[in-house]
C-alpha cells in the first residue's frame, strides 16, 4: 500500500514529503530560550503557538520572529488582530542587536486585520502581492482574537471552532506546500479544577489538532514578575526554558 500527498499540485509520496520537509529553513526566534525549545527555532512547513496572558512576551516573539526571517532576506506577512504591532519597537530590538531595523522593517508587511473575515483575506496575500513573493513567513498575533470577538459564548461554539478550523487547515497546507514558517500568538482561559486554578489556550483540540508544537509563557510571581517561563507543550512536552524582556526584546 503507498500513501501520498500534494505538493504544487504534484502528487509525492509521504516519504518524499518527509525529506522536503527535513530541508525546510529554521528561522531562529531572537531568543536562545526559545530556540532551544524549538531545536534551533521555527522551520518552515510547520505551525508554532506561542500562548500565554498578557504581557507574558507574545508579541515580543512575534516582533522578534518578524525580524529574524526579514534579516535572512526573506519577506514577512504580519497579521495584527490586536493592533499591537510598534515598528518603533521593532527598530530599537533591531539596533540592540546591532541590525539595521529600518532596512529590515522593508521586508515586514503589516496587515491590520480587525475582524475575522479581513484576517482569513489578509493569509492569501502571500499569493496575490508582488512584494510577499519567496515570503518565508506568516505570523498571526492574536490567531484566536477574531473569531471569539465575532462568535462569543457557547451557542456560537460550533461555528466558531468550524470558522477557526478552516482558517487553520488552510494556514497548514499553504505552509507545508510553500516551506513556510507559520507563527500563532493565542490567548489564554482560566478555569478551576480540584488542583486549583490552571490555563488553557483558546481554541482547544481544533487548534492543538493543528499545530506542530505548543509554548506556554507565565511570569513568574504572576504578571509583576521578571522571569518568563516558557514551556513546551502537548507532543514533546515538558521541556522548559526561561527569559526575560529587555531591549533586545525576549531574551
Amino acid at each position: 500500500m503507498s500513501a501520498s500527498s500534494e505538493r504544487g499540485g504534484t502528487t509525492i509520496t509521504l516519504g518524499e514529503a518527509v525529506e522536503l520537509s527535513r530541508g525546510s529553513p529554521v528561522i531562529s526566534s531572537g531568543s536562545a530560550a526559545i530556540d532551544s525549545l524549538l531545536q534551533g527555532g521555527y522551520r518552515g512547513g510547520e505551525l508554532v503557538e506561542v500562548y500565554g496572558e498578557s504581557n507574558t512576551g507574545k508579541t515580543q516573539l512575534a516582533m522578534q520572529a518578524a525580524l529574524s526571517c526579514a534579516a535572512r532576506d526573506s519577506s514577512v506577512l504580519y497579521i495584527d488582530t490586536e493592533g499591537t504591532f510598534r515598528p518603533e519597537r521593532m527598530d530599537a530590538i533591531a539596533r540592540a542587536k546591532g541590525l539595521d531595523g529600518r532596512e529590515l522593517l522593508r521586508k515586514v508587511y503589516r496587515m491590520r486585520a480587525a475582524d475575522a473575515s479581513s484576517q482569513i483575506e489578509a493569509s492569501r496575500l502571500v499569493h496575490t502581492k508582488a512584494e510577499l513573493a519567496g515570503c518565508r513567513m506568516i505570523v498571526v498575533d492574536t490567531v484566536t482574537k477574531n473569531f471569539s470577538v465575532e462568535y462569543p459564548g457557547s451557542k456560537n461554539l460550533t461555528r466558531r471552532q468550524g470558522l477557526l478550523s478552516v482558517y487553520l487547515s488552510g494556514l497548514a497546507r499553504d505552509a507545508f506546500l510553500m516551506g513556510r514558517a507559520v507563527l500563532l500568538t493565542n490567548r489564554v482561559t482560566s478555569f478551576r479544577t480540584p488542583a486549583g486554578s490552571r490555563e488553557a489556550h483558546i481554541g482547544g483540540e481544533t487548534l492543538s489538532q493543528m499545530v506542530h508544537r505548543s509554548i506556554h509563557l507565565t511570569r513568574e510571581g504572576g504578571r509583576g514578575g521578571g522571569r518568563i517561563l516558557a514551556s513546551l507543550t502537548g507532543w514533546g512536552g515538558g521541556l522548559v526554558a526561561e527569559g526575560v524582556i529587555s531591549e533586545r526584546g525576549f531574551s
